[in-house]
């Protein structure tokens, strides 16, 4: 019995001194983190609404004791082409819930011409029926309005909803975890090198080699093929490589005349160009597959942080039985020679999330339905640096 009791003790300060686990670092999924980006939708009549909500986990507030200083949740809203919009710092209690309306922000906050940066063709009928963008959270100290990135303690969902219209769907928010504190290995000191972190707006925007900047995590191809790298041979690699491609894979369901489908690319930053040339249209070439295998390849352009398509515009008509109903999934696909004259550029480094947006609107509420799902994702692995 007394064996019991010493085993339990030692399992009991075990339970209680585990350091929090990091998730796969390079990928976006659901782990307490630092930094949360969300996408909205909002209907232009207001109908519908993107809800956002902020969980604190960690029982950390505004009043906590940090070397730092007193935080609060800092939001700043963004347009598709990263233009500031709106922000607020709300202070927040331990495992405090934070919810935001981005209807409410957009129709309360801005005027009718700061929301025109906003506007979008959903169903690409010609007409703007919506507002899109996308909204970044960061801890701050409220002393300074700088913010830190130090703690995970943060998890968020979103959901867009037309409750009257019979439309609703979540999905969880994506975080980036804070990178700080992991141990070194492998004769590598920079801990944003070694785990893969977010790289700097040159890096993005030119084929040099990264400059990894602060602690936070990198959601790019490179960040992912490192990862995958360490985890196949327990190491880091001994130069720099590029990841061969990287595909972002989403699901995509049109149901008969009435249904719609959205595929939301959100990337780290516009198109960007090396210095000297033209700017890169981000135009390349998606491979479209229905549920039979077959398949065929599209145009689609990518130019601004934020991005939709329309796959009503990309399905060819005639794949569409009689009933109207058809299914199957998009490869988009980044390669080293993506593009006219090499573009894009700087994909390797970018930061992507990618959500497919599958909805039903008729004139009759209860056959209404929607659903909101993030997108799989591959990166290819490290080849070597030039």
């Amino acid at each position: 019995m007394k064996k019991f009791f010493i085993a339990l003790s030692v399992l009991a300060a075990l339970t209680f001194s585990v350091v929090p686990s990091q998730a796969l670092i390079g990928m976006p999924d659901r782990v307490p983190a630092n930094e949360l980006i969300s996408i909205f939708v909002v209907s232009m009549t207001g109908s519908l609404d993107t809800l956002i909500i902020i969980n604190e986990i960690s029982g950390i507030s505004n009043t906590t004791g940090l070397a730092s200083g007193a935080r609060a949740l800092h939001w700043k809203m963004w347009d598709p082409s990263s233009a500031h919009k709106a922000d607020r710092s709300v202070p927040y209690t331990p495992n405090d819930v934070v919810a935001i309306s981005c209807r409410d922000i957009i129709f309360n906050t801005l005027t009718a011409n700061e929301r025109i940066s906003l506007e979008a063709d959903l169903d690409t009928d010609g007409v703007n029926e919506s507002y899109i963008g996308y909204v970044t959270w960061n801890d701050e100290v409220i002393s300074s309005g700088l913010e830190v990135n130090d703690l995970n303690h943060f998890v968020g969902k979103m959901y867009i909803v037309d409750l009257t219209g019979g439309i609703g769907s979540g999905v969880s928010i994506a975080g980036r975890e804070s990178l700080a504190g992991i141990a070194t290995s492998g004769g590598f000191t920079a801990v944003p090198f070694l785990a893969a972190g977010a790289t700097d707006r040159q890096s993005e925007a030119s084929s040099v080699a990264p400059v990894f900047t602060g602690v936070l995590e990198g959601w790019s191809p490179l960040a992912l093929a490192i990862t995958n790298y360490r985890q196949l041979v327990n190491g880091v690699p001994n130069a720099l490589g590029l990841p061969s491609y990287f595909r972002m894979l989403p699901r995509w369901y049109l149901y008969t005349d009435t249904g719609e489908n959205n595929i939301f690319v959100w990337k780290s930053m516009n198109s960007p160009s090396i210095i000297g040339e033209a700017a890169s249209s981000w135009s390349m070439s998606a491979f479209i597959y229905d549920n039979e295998e077959h398949p065929t390849s599209k145009q689609i352009n990518l130019p601004r942080e934020l991005n939709y398509i329309d796959m009503r515009e990309v399905v060819p008509p005639d794949w569409f039985p009689t009933s109207g109903t058809m299914a199957g999934w998009l490869d988009i696909r980044l390669l080293a020679n993506s593009g006219s004259a090499g573009n894009p550029v700087g994909w390797q480094y970018m930061d992507y999330l990618c959500y497919s947006w599958q909805r039903s609107r008729t004139v009759s509420a209860s056959l209404n339905w929607s659903a909101l799902f993030e997108a799989h994702r591959e990166a290819g692995s490290l080849v070597p640096a030039p």
